[in-house]
């Protein structure tokens, strides 16, 4: 009887040291910012991963016009150059998900971030048959 308890205590321990290690291994905390908050429509969106304890990074990105799109990484960066689609509006919201995972992949954690997308800008001038000088436009920021 001796004998086989002999047996089981080295079991044990090789169990007690295998539930040990695996368990070291530390759960990510998802993080996600933006270089700004608010973008005109076709500007870069520069998303940068402030996680901890990650190794692979799904970004998936929809907007309020049925566009979703995922990104798979193994860095914490990613820069995308977001255009709405022409039959929709141009403004709205852009929603950034963070997926996270674990180096060992059994754990993970999620972070979201929304953005406000506007209508893009640029220079108007009009015409005046009557003047010869251009009339300048400006606008709610100053520009010309």
């Amino acid at each position: 009887m001796k004998k086989n308890r002999l047996h089981v205590v080295p079991v044990l321990f090789l169990m007690t040291l295998l539930v040990t290690f695996s368990a070291c291994t530390k759960k990510p905390v998802a993080c996600l910012a933006t270089d700004k908050d608010t973008y005109r429509d076709g500007e870069t969106i520069h998303m940068t991963s402030c996680s901890e304890n990650a190794s692979s990074y799904e970004w998936t990105i929809s907007d309020d016009n049925f566009y979703s799109k995922t990104y798979m990484t193994q860095n914490a960066d990613l820069k995308l150059d977001y255009y709405s689609q022409p039959f929709y509006s141009t403004t709205g919201q852009l929603t950034i998900n963070l997926h996270v995972k674990s180096k060992n992949g059994n754990h993970s954690d999620d972070a979201t971030k929304v953005v406000d997308i506007l209508k893009p800008t640029g220079q108007v001038v009009f015409y005046n048959p009557y003047y010869t000088t251009p009339v300048m436009v400006m606008d709610n920021h100053g520009n010309t």
